[in-house]
């Protein structure tokens, strides 16, 4: 995907291609990736169990434990958009090093 028509060792001899600084920091990028994933996806069962919480506190029309659940919820939908914006950055960061040094 990465390496052009100059394979890896040509990159590594100093005459083009990609050496191994690069892939690892590419590499990095896009287990941060994953890491970010996996946490927006760990907020996301959790706003769902807030939101059964909040189902069984209207059955039981309980409103400070209500209120609390939606505190709950509007919490982790925030902290998952800014995760989401996170990964954007960090998806764009890597495309643009990658074509730096696929360019190269």
């Amino acid at each position: 995907m990465l390496i052009s028509k100059t394979s890896l060792g040509e990159g590594l001899n100093g005459k083009g291609g990609i050496d191994m600084v690069s892939l690892d920091l590419i590499n990095v990028g896009a287990d941060a990736v994953l890491i970010l994933v996996i946490a927006t996806s760990y907020r996301m069962s959790m706003v769902k169990q807030a939101k059964l919480e909040e189902k069984i506190a209207n059955t039981l029309s309980r409103s400070e434990t209500k209120d609390l659940i939606e505190e709950e919820i509007e919490r982790h939908l925030s902290m998952m958009k800014s995760d989401i914006e996170s990964i954007k950055d960090m998806l764009s960061q890597i495309a643009e090093f990658s074509l730096k040094v696929k360019n190269k």
